[in-house]
């Protein structure tokens, strides 16, 4: 690993050598165990690259509070027209959206 050789572009290489190189020339349980092994790095290849939006999202909509606190006022209609709470929490789920899908 060279030092411009990120995380990333490691687990890249990896998900293109199961799903190019080794998938073709397997078949059944194999080639179904290379695909999903490939899809579970190009999972964890989008969660990274949106590490930061979801901490981003986080840390605006928790402010430093437990999660539990944030969900009982929620329940409690303490934010029913609480605008910078509806974008957080809207942020946050575009970002986990990301990362499962493909």
């Amino acid at each position: 690993m060279t030092p411009e050789t990120s995380g990333i572009a490691l687990l890249q290489a990896v998900e293109q050598t199961l799903s190019r190189d080794l998938a073709p020339t397997l078949s059944g349980d194999a080639r179904f165990k290379t695909l999903m092994a490939a899809s579970a790095v190009r999972m964890v290849i989008r969660e990274l690259d949106q590490a930061g939006a979801l901490v981003a999202a986080e840390v605006a909509l928790l402010n430093g509070s437990p999660a539990s606190d944030l969900a009982r006022a929620i329940r409690a209609g303490a934010h029913d027209r609480d605008p910078g709470v509806h974008d957080a929490l809207l942020a946050q789920a575009r970002a986990r959206t990301a990362v499962s899908r493909g």
